[in-house]
């Protein structure tokens, strides 16, 4: 009897511990799975670096630009008050009517002069947007021709067409028949924003939809339909309205 219990507590004890042992081990192999992210190499770490240094020159640029957006600004103002004041005198037969017109143009001048900082504000948010984005590309694998890779912040399609921006007058006309009105640009080619702050944005159209929108859909199904090479961002820069576009053509790089 006394061999017989004997027996069974080996038995007992070696089950248990084969049990603590399997489990063990079992913990063991499951913590390579869970660190799936890796330290970047010292290439891309580099890379890394040059986009938060574009970043950074980028948001000072835009404040600069916002401090000189309200001095052009009051400019407007003055120009709108002085074509109202010269109206009156005019009606009353006080000033000739090229006076007038000289304060219509003086004002006409001082508004295009606003609308051209904007349109520099609206491209240096997409010059952020795009290198915010940019780097979880560049901790993402090479893309294969015709491959998606897609984020929370944007879409890559790594079209095998070649792009010539002198495509985009087609992509205007896709554009103006299906939605009745024109393809909204925001950056052309090489603007100042991206010739200031150093990127190749030349060959490359930014045009100002939401990915996510019926549009954006519509317009990143087109371009894959024709091989073209995209970048769509769907997250507008904080605390400002733009941001959020469709980058056609390859990616933007800097310029050596």
């Amino acid at each position: 009897m006394l061999v017989k219990t004997l027996t069974t507590f080996l038995l007992l004890t070696a089950l248990t511990f084969s049990v603590q042992a399997q489990s063990s081990k079992s913990k063991k192999k499951s913590k390579p799975s869970t660190a799936t992210q890796t330290k970047p190499d010292a290439t891309t770490q580099n890379a890394l670096d040059a986009k938060d240094k574009v970043i950074e020159a980028t948001k000072e640029y835009k404040v600069s630009v916002e401090h000189y957006l309200t001095f052009l600004e009051d400019d407007v103002k003055h120009a709108n008050e002085k074509v109202d004041r010269l109206k009156k005198l005019l009606d009353d037969g006080l000033i000739s009517k090229k006076e007038y017109e000289n304060s219509q143009s003086e004002l006409t001048a001082a508004q295009a002069k606003v609308d051209a900082q904007k349109k520099e504000l609206a491209s240096a948010d997409n010059l952020i947007e795009e290198a915010e984005a940019s780097k979880q590309l560049l901790l993402l694998p090479p893309p294969k021709v015709g491959t998606y890779q897609s984020t929370a912040a944007l879409i890559r399609y790594n079209g095998a067409s070649t792009w010539m921006i002198s495509q985009t007058a087609e992509l205007q006309a896709f554009f103006q028949q299906k939605f009745g009105r024109p393809l909204p640009i925001s950056a052309f080619g090489q603007t100042a924003t991206h010739e200031k702050m150093g990127f190749d944005h030349s060959n490359r159209v930014d045009v100002a939809v939401q990915p996510d929108s019926p549009e954006g859909q519509a317009l990143m199904e087109y371009l894959r339909q024709r091989g073209i090479p995209f970048i769509a961002f769907r997250h507008a820069v904080p605390g400002s309205a733009t941001g959020a576009h469709i980058h056609v053509g390859p990616a933007s790089h800097r310029i050596q």
